[in-house]
């Protein structure tokens, strides 16, 4: 009888020391997908973009330029090896009715169901969408709930992008410390934010291609984390805050004059739902 209480404490034990190892495997292969996804967005030059793991299942969100950016965002997490399921909870900025949501794609099969909707006509007697790949793209047909979320995405990221087209953030030469000529900059920004309540914002760091490719993604990362702190401490919440370094992989022009340089050092925006 004693032998038999062993057995099954042994086992029990074994079980839970099982179970905990795969919980521990299954969090190290998110952080690993997370890492090499979003390396995989800074290659493709996607700023726009922000991804989440969910076991093998990823998650792209954001405010896309339009629809192909879309595609190019799909393709770019297709091709990290591992990811199983690509879902885009995409909008497109400046337009009220492509809120994309699809269970991964690189080529979506519309039914008749789909093209319909797409052409703006009412057939009720359309076949059900049948996906004859591993994907499927819908259109959300809600417009009201849709255009107004658009709308107020849209609003925030133009006046973000008026402010920051007008001036940038600066930080001393070669650090992560925020200049004190660019705390006004910082404040208004803040405001604008504040206004824009629920919405997620992407900091995205970049820099020219002065120092090593690796240096300056660091370097861009401390410089977006230096905004992150600034506007936690100012009433932001963390959670609605992500920061990212692109490093010199995604400069606006060219980086052979000092002008050039200048403009590549910068701190994007990008709002998310």
């Amino acid at each position: 009888m004693g032998r038999i209480v062993i057995w099954i404490i042994g086992l029990a034990l074994l079980s839970i020391v099982y179970v905990a190892a795969i919980h521990f495997k299954a969090d190290e292969i998110e952080y690993d997908l997370n890492d090499r996804s979003n390396l995989a967005l800074v290659k493709n030059n996607i700023s726009w973009a922000d991804v989440a793991i969910n076991g093998r299942d990823a998650v792209i969100k954001g405010l896309a330029p339009d629809l192909a950016s879309i595609e190019s965002a799909k393709t770019a997490i297709q091709s990290v090896w591992g990811i199983r399921i690509v879902e885009c909870q995409c909008q497109v900025s400046n337009k009220t009715s492509d809120d994309i949501s699809d269970q991964t794609s690189l080529k979506p099969t519309r039914s008749k169901e789909q093209k319909t909707a797409l052409s703006g006509a009412q057939d009720k007697s359309a076949d059900k969408p049948v996906p004859n790949t591993e994907t499927l793209t819908t259109v959300d047909m809600n417009k009201e709930n849709t255009t107004e979320t658009n709308n107020d995405i849209a609003q925030c990221q133009d006046n973000i992008d008026d402010l920051l087209g007008k001036r940038t953030i600066e930080f001393d030469t070669g650090s992560s410390t925020i200049s004190d000529e660019s705390i006004p900059l910082l404040k208004e920004l803040v405001a604008i934010i504040r206004n824009c309540p629920d919405k997620r914002i992407k900091i995205a760091g970049h820099t020219d291609n002065v120092g090593t490719a690796e240096k300056n993604i660091t370097l861009s990362l401390d410089r977006a984390e230096a905004v992150t702190r600034y506007f936690t401490k100012n009433g932001i919440p963390a959670n609605r805050l992500k920061a990212v370094g692109y490093g010199d992989s995604s400069p606006l022009v060219s980086n052979d004059t000092e002008e050039g340089r200048k403009r590549n050092r910068r701190i994007e925006f990008h709002i998310t739902p």
